[in-house]
């Protein structure tokens, strides 16, 4: 985003926007031929208008502003998903319990104690990318008609997939892909998530790493780019209060694909009831 204009957005007031997409220090100009700051070149205002979607979302009202660096805490090798989708999941509450749609190879509800050796008690277990999702759930932040697609991780124990259904998260495995195809796997998120407040977090790990490798936990057996398009296209209409891209690995490859389904989402917040009526800043 190193082309935008700042504009202050660390004040009370906050800048003149609706949404609200946090990117966090990554690519710098050195490494202006790859990476994030390259990708970002995908997303031009003057060529944003979709035919499947017959609409640029920028025309709409869409902004993307360079905010500069926003100060945050260092938790982990993997912050991206901790400071990202868990404190958006936490702070949107304003909508109420959120139902989380998670795209994703890992389910990311791991406890720490069952899996780390270390404390199995909430307020005691550190906090990884592992098991954010099981922080959230146990500080009942989602609801439970919360669902996962394009798992596809090795599990530890048949324990894993038992904890969670007990957060109600519904899991989709990758394997639906060839039995139900990328429109079914949106149906079934669409029959779950309801006309509930919906928070959609996209691990870039989803997409095949013939697609998209630049991931720190890259899974083989993923989606296409053309199959995670198929499915967010199909989620048209549902009642997002924000979304999220993470896990990038900005200096490994020119990440279009991640760009690409960033076009998407934008495309899609759009189309949210919330989009239309709220008066709250929200943040993605």
């Amino acid at each position: 985003m190193v082309y935008l204009l700042i504009q202050a957005c660390h004040t009370e007031q906050g800048p003149d926007s609706d949404r609200i997409v946090s990117q966090f220090p990554s690519s710098n100009i050195l490494l202006i031929c790859l990476g994030i700051s390259q990708g970002s070149r995908h997303q031009d205002p003057a060529n944003a208008w979709s035919h499947f979607w017959e609409a640029n979302p920028y025309a709409k009202g869409v902004k993307i502003l360079d905010c500069g660096d926003i100060p945050t805490t260092r938790c982990h090798k993997k912050a991206p998903k901790l400071r990202t989708t868990i404190f958006s999941i936490d702070q949107l509450q304003v909508h109420g319990p959120i139902s989380l749609i998670q795209i994703d190879s890992h389910i990311d509800t791991w406890s720490s104690g069952k899996n780390y050796g270390f404390s199995d008690k909430h307020d005691t277990a550190p906090v990884s990318h592992g098991n954010m999702l099981w922080h959230a759930s146990e500080e009942n932040l989602l609801t439970s008609r919360s669902i996962q697609a394009g798992i596809r991780t090795r599990f530890t124990k048949e324990r894993d997939i038992t904890d969670n259904k007990e957060f109600g998260i519904k899991m989709i495995t990758i394997d639906a892909i060839d039995e139900i195809g990328a429109k079914g796997i949106a149906d079934q998120i669409r029959k779950r998530v309801g006309n509930t407040a919906a928070y959609l977090t996209i691990d870039i790990d989803s997409v095949d790493p013939a697609f998209a490798g630049a991931t720190g936990t890259p899974e083989p057996g993923g989606l296409t780019t053309r199959e995670a398009k198929t499915i967010l296209r199909n989620l048209k209409g549902l009642n997002f209060v924000g979304a999220d891209i993470v896990e990038v690995i900005h200096h490994m490859t020119l990440e279009m694909v991640a760009a690409d389904v960033a076009h998407e989402i934008l495309q899609l917040l759009t189309t949210s009831p919330i989009m239309e009526s709220s008066v709250i800043h929200d943040e993605l």
